[in-house]
């Protein structure tokens, strides 16, 4: 089973949610967790032993200016 995760929201909201992985790897021990975040917030999953994939999200005019 594949799984996608849509984390598009703000830091902290990505950080709340970082437990989903885990939980459902843990229903689904055999599925392939993708999630779906903002390029500033990859750093809070890249070393999240349950994310198979990171999906990276950067359209113009969203995210941080700079």
């Amino acid at each position: 089973m594949k799984i996608l995760i849509l984390d598009l929201d703000n830091l902290g909201d990505v950080v709340m949610s970082s437990f989903m992985p885990r939980a459902l790897k843990e229903l689904y021990p055999d599925s392939y967790i993708s999630v779906l975040v903002k390029e500033y917030s990859q750093d809070i999953l890249k070393n999240n032993p349950f994310v198979n994939e990171l999906v990276i999200f950067n359209p113009p005019g969203w995210g941080f200016a700079g």
